[in-house]
């Protein structure tokens, strides 16, 4: 992208997009009714995904496997609603056979402790109103491989108008419980995992909104006195609504966005949906090296997010990296010179352990944080102090 200009600048010092003045002159074209009513609608959900499925008939090469994982996936239910679902896949799957011992192979490797049975839940993006779990199945895959996680957990929900952006998070808050529980392991892995004999973790992960409501959910969570992940990995996210509001207003599209009314509609109840600015109205840590009360039930975090992104600035992660270390928690930034889209592009390429190309510049910072991870914090938890700058 090249350097703007001063006048070019916009609050977040990113250049315009050419589609910006467009934007713009049709906001001021268009009745205010009729861009209101585009997402209440579901019209943005229709366009989004439609725009999802057509950019996936373009990319043939990743169908086989595709449709290899979703075979191997199994679908449970978190809630009462038809959408209250997690999409899991075991990626290191038992073999069937007869073990040294006598017993099946397969009852052997399901009772054994493994190397790699952490828990990737991945909640998909979408602003709030658009998105389906399929369209991220390859993107959770590849994050799970780089991260040595042995199941993938899609997280779905209902979108806008279906559902506010505090219900959302409450349905990865009801997604968490319910993994954290263990009933959808087979039934061998939920007696070990019941014993206390696995080093399993929850690292939960979202895309841009999903992000959003993933940093909710902890934070609930976190106020409680609960601990409901591990590990968090911010792949662009939004963590201050009327920031982004502000942000959207200049490009012309705050009210064709979903984001306004799933926030609920005012914009005084923005703050309400800002993990960034939740975390402003608690008390900090009481000195340093020290964390405050709700750091406490918070994950070890990294927020990985492009300096490129026009769809959100990556003002927004670093914000919210400082509300996260003036309490005190273990969280990691990593800002390459990429797109909105790209850590999502950048995942779905085909990649296996000790590979020697990684996928890009998003995956190379994933690789080098969670072999730092491991080495910080040891493989049996997420305790410590891992604070740093990729």
């Amino acid at each position: 992208m090249a350097t703007p200009t001063a006048l070019s600048l916009r609050p977040h010092g990113l250049a315009e997009e050419p589609s910006d003045p467009t934007t713009r002159r049709l906001h001021n074209l268009i009745p205010q009714t009729w861009q209101r009513g585009f997402p209440r609608a579901g019209l943005f959900k229709t366009m989004s995904d439609g725009a999802v499925c057509l950019a996936a008939l373009a990319m043939p090469q990743h169908a086989p496997r595709f449709l290899r994982l979703g075979a191997a996936q199994t679908s449970h239910a978190y809630g009462p609603d038809p959408e209250h679902l997690v999409h899991v896949i075991d990626l290191h799957p038992t073999v069937a056979g007869t073990g040294a011992n006598g017993n099946s192979k397969a009852d052997e490797e399901a009772t054994a402790p493994q190397d790699q049975d952490d828990v990737l839940v991945f909640v998909h993006g979408g602003a709030w109103g658009s998105g389906k779990p399929w369209m991220y199945r390859l993107s959770a895959v590849g994050l799970a491989q780089r991260l040595r996680a042995r199941y993938v957990a899609v997280v779905q929900y209902p979108v806008y108008p279906a559902s506010s952006i505090l219900e959302q998070r409450d349905c990865v808050c009801a997604a968490l419980r319910y993994l954290r529980k263990g009933a959808w392991l087979p039934p061998a892995q939920q007696t070990v995992a019941a014993a206390g004999k696995t080093k399993t973790r929850l690292i939960l992960s979202g895309h841009s909104s999903g992000a959003n409501i993933c940093a909710l959910a902890l934070l609930q969570a976190a106020k409680a006195g609960r601990r409901v992940a591990d590990v968090f990995v911010s792949l662009a996210g939004v963590f201050d609504v009327a920031a982004h509001y502000s942000w959207e207003r200049s490009r012309g599209v705050h009210l064709l966005s979903p984001m306004g009314p799933a926030a609920g509609g005012d914009e005084s109840r923005h703050w309400e949906c800002s993990p960034t600015v939740l975390l402003q109205q608690l008390p900090p840590a009481p000195a340093p090296g020290a964390v405050s009360a709700v750091a406490a039930f918070l994950p070890i975090v990294l927020l990985l997010h492009g300096t490129e992104d026009t769809t959100v600035p990556v003002t927004s992660s670093q914000d919210m990296a400082l509300e996260l270390a003036r309490h005190g928690v273990a969280v990691v930034t990593s800002f390459p010179a990429v797109a909105h889209v790209h850590p999502v592009l950048e995942l779905m390429q085909e990649w296996k352990e000790g590979a020697a190309a990684s996928g890009g510049p998003c995956c190379d910072a994933l690789l080098l944080w969670h072999q730092r991870l491991l080495s910080s914090t040891g493989r049996g938890g997420a305790g410590g102090r891992f604070q740093a700058k990729l």
